[in-house]
């Protein structure tokens, strides 16, 4: 652990890295031990916070006793809600653990820019991904359209949010941000005016009651 902050450190040409994450949970060596070693870089200055990815509530639990654990990340989106379920959101919010989302957007789907398998490159992961492969692709399509059908009663209708892509983003940043307020970190990109303008939009919209209650009641793929 300690090599490998070290490397990290060098690549990086800074003296601290801020939050150090393990990714992922390593099965062979007790949690404790790899949180107690990423103890000691806090305590040498070498990193400010602990984060942990893909880890379940009860390995939470655990490394949050040795050291406290500042965020967790894991996948979240439409078609991954198991965070919800297995009792890693309640974990992070009754231990004051920040949530970071990876692939909110479902791995690109949201965005609408994805309508066939063939829109990916020969080499992109995605094309041997279940979700986009098969009958999935077409069953999940459908759902961003159903998801996308709702644009005309949100709150992006009136802040002019036509460029493709951008609403869907906003709408499900919302959704997270309203089910479980600061705790949850959604991150877009910046690259573009579409990402900044969702960046942007998404710390003036509200995601209604009904709303979020019709996003959860979507299946998950």
């Amino acid at each position: 652990m300690r090599a490998s902050c070290e490397a990290s450190l060098k690549r990086l040409g800074v003296d601290h890295i801020d939050l150090y994450y393990q990714h992922r949970v390593d099965p062979q060596v007790p949690i404790e031990e790899t949180v107690g070693a990423m103890a000691d870089l806090v305590k040498a200055g070498k990193i400010r916070w602990i984060g942990l990815s893909e880890a379940s509530a009860q390995t939470i639990e655990r490394a949050h006793k040795v050291h406290p654990v500042t965020a967790l990340q894991s996948e979240y989106s439409l078609w991954t809600r198991d965070v919800d379920t297995d009792g890693i959101l309640a974990t992070c919010e009754r231990l004051g653990i920040g949530f970071v989302p990876y692939s909110p957007l479902g791995r690109g789907f949201l965005t609408g820019a994805i309508r066939s398998p063939e829109d990916f490159d020969a080499d992109d992961f995605r094309r041997t991904n279940p979700r986009f492969m098969g009958e999935n692709f077409a069953r999940n399509l459908a759902l961003v359209d159903k998801f996308a059908h709702w644009r005309t009663r949100s709150t992006a209708r009136r802040h002019s949010l036509h460029w493709p892509g951008c609403w869907r983003g906003v709408l499900r940043s919302c959704q997270f941000r309203a089910r479980a307020g600061s705790r949850i970190l959604t991150t877009t990109s910046a690259r573009s005016r579409c990402g900044s303008k969702r960046a942007n939009l998404r710390r003036s919209m509200r995601f209604s009651r009904r709303a979020q209650r019709r996003v959860r009641a979507m299946p998950s793929r």
